[in-house]
């Protein structure tokens, strides 16, 4: 993760267009200093790195510094971009528009943050966009987002305020540096058996911490994802706690269906584990005349047909034939190899492992 680089570009003085003495424009506007901008901006830039980032910082750019600024991250090997400054939303009458003002008030080519989330989309390459912008909540809920839900999805957003909301003082800002440094230390509870914090768990802490700031609220947007499907493993943020262990990365390659016959009843759904915990585990014994006739009958030795396997409910009925099966199929014997040991101390009831 070291290798990895993230982008901050934080605006927090802005120089007007129109000369002193003169009037503004029609539809003309003068933009405040953001003066909380250059205090949280080392906050930001010090959790990122603690988190495994080379961080690039680039202060108060105008239109054309912010322009290259974003083409080189997105182009390069960039995994994160957090900008802070004023936004607006829906310049032209463009619904998915979301413009970052720049140091010299203006917009254009290069400041448009929704154009950069469907680049890195474009791109293929998991991007992660933390906005701290009035509004940004738009750059999360692009057309393309809602259709895809998480699936297929490389540009992913968490975004300070919602499409009509504003963002205030970088409360933002604040609580992603804030989470980001607990899960340097914590992995914010993330298990052992996984690399990374989950996009859905980092999103729900920022948020959360963001909800017990004092001042007008404002609401966390992110990336939507479809609850039917599993949440995509992303690089953004490690976890600290995490252990390589080759046969809980077997296991968790497996599919639902495989999986039931480990014997991890824990990583079952709840209402699984009742059923599956008695299956074939690192505690099976016995059964010798069973696994006798089954290992054979698995391994086509005599004649073919239909295997029935009958008994009283809680005889044992799912862990022999787990046992068998966790013995035989290839991907289990390197997920569970602790089930194919236990039966080979009786190589009558071993089946062959069977492709």
């Amino acid at each position: 993760m070291g290798d990895e680089r993230a982008l901050v570009v934080a605006v927090g003085t802005f120089r007007s267009q129109v000369a002193s003495g003169d009037e503004p424009p029609v539809g003309g506007r003068r933009w405040d200093a953001l003066d909380f901008v250059h205090k949280v901006l080392p906050e930001v830039q010090q959790a990122l790195e603690h988190v495994g980032y080379t961080v690039d910082v680039v202060r108060d750019p105008t239109l054309t510094e912010l322009r290259s600024a974003a083409a080189d991250a997105l182009d390069g090997d960039h995994r994160i971009l957090h900008v802070m400054s004023h936004g607006v939303a829906g310049l032209g009458h463009d619904p998915n528009r979301l413009d970052m003002i720049a140091s010299d008030a203006r917009t254009g080519v290069g400041s448009n943050v929704a154009e950069w989330v469907s680049t890195a989309q474009a791109a293929g390459k998991p991007t992660l966009f933390l906005l701290d912008l009035c509004r940004s909540g738009v750059a999360a809920r692009l057309p393309f987002m809602g259709q895809l839900a998480g699936r297929d999805t490389y540009a992913w957003v968490i975004a300070a305020a919602g499409g009509s909301e504003d963002a205030f003082d970088g409360r933002f800002s604040q609580a992603v540096s804030e989470i980001l440094e607990e899960s340097s230390r914590t992995g914010l509870g993330t298990s052992p058996t996984q690399p990374y914090v989950s996009f859905s768990l980092l999103a729900r802490r920022i948020g959360e911490r963001l909800g017990r700031m004092p001042g007008l609220p404002q609401t966390i947007h992110a990336t939507p994802l479809d609850p039917s499907h599993p949440e995509p493993e992303l690089p953004f943020v490690p976890n600290p706690l995490f252990v390589w262990d080759p046969a809980l990365a077997a296991r968790s390659a497996l599919d639902g269906p495989l999986r039931a016959f480990v014997d991890e009843p824990t990583a079952l759904r709840p209402q699984d584990s009742a059923h599956f915990a008695n299956k074939a585990g690192r505690h099976f014994t016995g059964r010798r005349s069973q696994l006798a006739l089954l290992a054979p009958w698995l391994d086509g030795v005599g004649p073919a047909g239909l295997c029935l396997v009958t008994g009283r409910p809680g005889t044992g009925k799912s862990a022999l034939i787990g046992a068998v099966v966790g013995a035989a199929h290839p991907t289990l014997v390197e997920a569970a190899p602790h089930i194919r040991a236990r039966l080979q101390t009786d190589p009558a009831g071993c089946p062959s492992v069977n492709p």
